[in-house]
Order: C-alpha cells, then sequence, then structure tokens
C-alpha cells in the first residue's frame, strides 16, 4: 500500500489585498478632502473679492446720492432766487460751476437745449469707486413748470472703466506663404 503524500497547501492570507485597497480608498478620500479644501478657500477669496467690490460700489453710490441731494438743494435755492425760468438757467449755470463737475457736451445732442423756458443744459459728475472705475451721473437741468416737477432728470447713471492695460487683439493668421 502506497502512502499517500500529504498535498502541501499553501496559505494565501488576503491581508495583502485588502491593505491596498484600504490604502487606495484613503488615498482618494484625502485626494478628495484636499480638492474640496482649495475649493473651498477659493470661493471664500472669490466671495470676499466680490463683497469688496460690491461694498466699494455702494459707498460711491451713497456718496453719488448725497451729491445728487446737495445738487437738489442748490436748484431748488436758484430756483427760490429767481423770477424766471431764464434766471433760473442762468443762476443755476453759475451756482453749479462752482461745484466739481463738469457741463456734459459729448451727449448726442447740443451742451444747452433750447426749451419754451430758456436754455436747459446737462451736468456731469463722477464718484470714485475704486482705482480702474467711476461712476458718472447726468443730469439734465431743467425748469420746472409745475410744483411736482423736478428740477433735473438723471440721464445716466453708469459705471464706467478707465483701465490703461493694453489689450493685445493681435491675431497671428496663416496666410499660405512660407518664409
Amino acid at each position: 500500500m502506497k502512502l499517500r503524500k500529504k498535498k502541501e497547501f499553501v496559505f494565501f492570507s488576503n491581508f495583502g489585498i485588502s491593505s491596498i485597497v484600504l490604502i487606495l480608498i484613503m488615498m482618494c478620500f484625502m485626494t478628495f478632502a484636499t480638492l474640496t479644501l482649495l475649493t473651498a478657500r477659493y470661493d471664500l477669496n472669490l466671495s470676499r473679492k466680490v463683497a469688496s467690490k460690491n461694498q466699494n460700489y455702494l459707498e460711491s453710490e451713497t456718496r453719488a446720492n448725497k451729491r445728487l441731494s446737495h445738487i437738489d438743494e442748490t436748484l431748488l435755492e436758484c430756483y427760490t432766487k429767481s423770477s424766471s425760468p431764464s434766471e433760473f438757467y442762468d443762476l443755476s449755470y453759475k451756482k453749479l460751476s462752482g461745484t466739481t463737475g463738469e457741463f456734459y457736451d459729448s451727449f448726442p445732442v447740443n451742451k444747452e437745449i433750447d426749451s419754451a423756458n430758456g436754455k436747459s443744459f446737462y451736468f456731469k459728475y463722477s464718484v470714485k469707486i475704486s482705482q480702474t472705475q467711476a461712476l458718472n451721473v447726468v443730469l439734465q437741468i431743467k425748469y420746472p413748470l409745475c410744483e411736482s416737477d423736478g428740477f433735473y432728470s438723471i440721464k445716466s447713471w453708469a459705471e464706467e472703466s478707465h483701465t490703461t492695460e493694453q489689450i493685445d487683439d493681435t491675431l497671428n493668421v496663416y496666410t499660405g506663404t512660407e518664409k
């Protein structure tokens, strides 16, 4: 009788494969956590920049409204001191000439407009928002025909950028000839 030889079993452990899978899963979690942290930090920085720009704009808009209120008071004073529309325009032109601002002459129509009550004109003032932006306000000064009319109408209330950065708009196009 032959003795059977016992088969030798090689014991294979699954500890190595499970460890590798666990390490890969942990690396994925770390990668996603890092990306999430970076994205959150960039979002926070962007939110701060937007909040700062909005704050600057709102502060400049408040200053522009205060300036508009001062102009309104000046025009009311001119209205009470004047006896005719032409006298109102002359007096308001002189009073507004003493303030910072300019009489708008690049509007699609002339600087002065003939109206039934005299000469109407445009007045422009700017309020600085940042180093590269300003809030420009253009008013048409007008004589009120009745008590409910205003002394001006707002023709423009716009943000304007004035950067000195040169934009490279050249485009190298292949012409078909080689040199």
